[in-house]
């Protein structure tokens, strides 16, 4: 029987957060958009010290940068960005190597849009955009702390033999799983519980 293997996507299989390039990369070049990306960092920086929720912070970036464009364009930009998305060491010597023949799974907050379209091999539980009118509107299903685990189950996986994540906003899947990961940097620390993960 195949082991279940989950990977985090942002710090842990590429070498930076995605969703404040994302943004950028898709909105249109306009006035407007130095005084958006503007917002937007402050309110990422808002969102650091847990004064803003996640996914409203998310709900803001679809409103400044995303609305604008249709569905069909979006998908196009999609793809485009995640053909350019640099990934690390862990995504080819674990991911491709070491557990090429396992069951792998992608449980990030990052949005499907681009995520999937990297990995066709392997199940993606992601974040989900809703659209109104044919454009974006709103996160429909924002995959982070406790709603990656409910994913899973979703899926059908109630046990993780092996998780890779830099977070511990990742701690309800840390608590599942019997192996895990902790990467910092593309260096990994092996790690048996919750408590292990916060002390190293």
């Amino acid at each position: 029987m195949k082991r279940t293997v989950v990977f985090d996507f942002d710090k842990t299989l590429t070498y930076k957060d995605s969703l404040f390039g994302f943004f950028k990369f898709c909105a249109p070049k306009n006035a407007a958009y130095p005084f958006k990306t503007a917002l937007f960092f402050f309110l990422m920086a808002v969102s650091g010290t847990g004064l803003l929720k996640n996914e409203r912070l998310k709900n803001a970036g679809i409103r400044l940068f995303l609305s604008r464009l249709n569905k069909e364009k979006l998908e196009e930009k999609s793809r485009t960005f995640a053909a350019g998305i640099k990934l690390n060491r862990i995504y080819y010597e674990n991911f491709k190597k070491k557990h090429a023949s396992e069951k792998k799974v992608i449980v990030t907050a990052s949005f499907s849009l681009y995520v999937k379209p990297i990995f066709p091999e392997a199940v993606v539980a992601a974040t989900e955009i809703s659209f109104k009118e044919n454009h974006p509107f709103r996160v429909s299903f924002n995959c982070w702390g406790n709603n990656k685990r409910a994913r899973l189950k979703e899926l059908g996986i109630d046990k993780i033999d092996v998780l890779y994540t830099d977070s511990l906003n990742d701690r309800s899947l840390i608590e599942i799983a019997d192996t895990i990961y902790k990467v910092r940097k593309e260096t990994l620390t092996e790690c048996r519980s919750l408590s292990d993960f916060r002390n190293f």
